[in-house]
């Protein structure tokens, strides 16, 4: 496998950094362990203070793990996931959803429309969903993007390819977690 994607200069594990005493039991480091070809990290904050952290690593002998952590009552339930047999074709899924090249933070741009057919460009604010953070670290990149609330924007802003494709890529790893991202 390789990992291709932009590195990110001013990158910096924020969900480690920001929400330190949240995470402090959470076994990640800012950087990729020696022993690693590739990390993803899915970091999820949710309004009500749900944490989880999903994560995919991809070792020197070119074994994928699946390992899950989530904050439940101020105490992490860390579970190791079994990958299903068809990895490979699901890995593929993602690349094609460019989870690895998707933008921070997209604009959501669409169309609100008023009861006399005048069509409104308009921007929403949902505030009280989840959000969500991608980590990519590799031994030579690194790069992080974040999206917040993307499941409800994306009912509101169909059009938006960046929300269709991080949607996506929830609905996929939901599934790999066994975890129903909201």
């Amino acid at each position: 496998c390789h990992f291709k994607f932009p590195n990110d200069t001013t990158f910096n594990c924020s969900y480690l950094i920001k929400y330190k005493d949240t995470y402090k039991d959470f076994p990640v480091k800012e950087d990729i362990d020696k022993s690693l070809n590739f990390e993803l990290r899915l970091w999820s904050s949710g309004s009500f203070g749900n944490h989880g952290l999903f994560r995919l690593t991809y070792n020197n002998e070119g074994v994928w793990k699946a390992e899950k952590y989530i904050e439940n009552n101020r105490k992490v339930i860390n579970s190791d996931i079994k990958l299903p047999e068809n990895w490979d074709s699901i890995w593929d899924r993602l690349l094609l959803d460019n989870i690895l090249s998707l933008p921070d933070n997209p604009p959501h741009k669409g169309k609100m429309y008023v009861e006399n057919g005048d069509t409104l460009t308009s921007e929403m604010a949902i505030t009280d969903g989840t959000s969500y953070s991608i980590e990519l670290l590799s031994k030579s990149n690194n790069r992080k993007y974040s999206i917040d609330n993307p499941i409800g924007y994306f009912k509101f802003y169909t059009d938006s390819q960046p929300l269709k494709d991080f949607n996506s890529i929830l609905g996929i790893l939901s599934k790999v977690f066994d975890y129903g991202f909201e």
